[in-house]
């Protein structure tokens, strides 16, 4: 057997051996960092960049949209069908969010882009109980991702006139209002974020509304502020090729 150590040379064999695995064992450790777990990478990682986790396999996701958008041009009346394609763009697309820059990538552009589409057009079939959380997620696109104040003003709309009774949204939609150079609609909101507030805190709020009221006329609007948001026709965007949805119902004008 190799590991009957009574002959003084396979004795020397062994030490070889437990050198060499010793030795293969460390250069693993330092240079692929095998064995320090949450990915971080070894030496030569850290050389070639390689061990990141933050690439996104953008292929994949725009094959899943694409996917669901088949689905929604098939059914162009069918707000359920309209409402998982825009979730899905719009989760798509802010897998494209670089946590290092804070700006978005071409790819997660492009899916916020169908996104904005797809939620228009869901609009349009007027759901009759308008998906929140989706509305939630588009308000925060438009806001970061588009900069489109307007069409964050609308989403907002929808998320407040589902939540009558709550101050803090239509605080929110004033605020959001007022920075879209909407005033009269940040005037309604703010009066009714006045009213639903305890009389103790009304002051305050209300005090607060008006500076950011008169901050926001001191800006100029932006090249949004018209209220246009996105219209083209919500497509399956991919790595290598972009394609249409065949319907005139994919395009919507707000």
């Amino acid at each position: 057997m190799l590991f009957d150590l009574r002959g003084r040379g396979r004795r020397r064999t062994v030490q070889l051996i437990y050198l060499f695995l010793a030795v293969l064992m460390g250069g693993g450790l330092v240079l692929f960092g095998i064995g320090t777990g949450a990915n971080q990478g070894g030496l030569l990682n850290a050389i070639t960049g390689g061990g990141s986790s933050s690439s996104i396999d953008t292929t994949s996701l725009a094959k899943s949209v694409a996917s669901v958008q088949a689905q929604a041009v098939a059914a162009p009346h069918d707000a359920t069908a309209w409402d998982s394609y825009a979730s899905s763009a719009a989760t798509a697309g802010q897998e494209g969010l670089s946590a290092t820059t804070g700006k978005y990538s071409p790819f997660g552009l492009g899916e916020l882009q169908q996104a904005a589409a797809a939620w228009q057009h869901y609009l349009s079939l007027n759901p009759p109980a308008p998906d929140i959380q989706l509305a939630q997620q588009m308000e925060a696109i438009y806001q970061s991702g588009l900069n489109n104040l307007p069409a964050a003003v609308n989403a907002q709309e929808v998320i407040a006139t589902a939540s009558p009774t709550d101050p803090s949204q239509f605080i929110i939609l004033a605020r959001l209002a007022y920075a879209a150079h909407q005033t009269h609609k940040g005037d309604l909101a703010a009066a009714k974020a006045v009213a639903l507030t305890a009389p103790a805190g009304r002051p305050t709020l209300r005090a607060e509304l008006a500076a950011t009221k008169k901050q926001a006329t001191k800006k100029k609007p932006s090249s949004t502020a018209g209220g246009t948001t996105t219209t083209t026709t919500p497509t399956a965007t991919s790595t290598k090729t972009t394609t249409k949805a065949a319907t005139p119902h994919a395009k919507h004008k707000p």
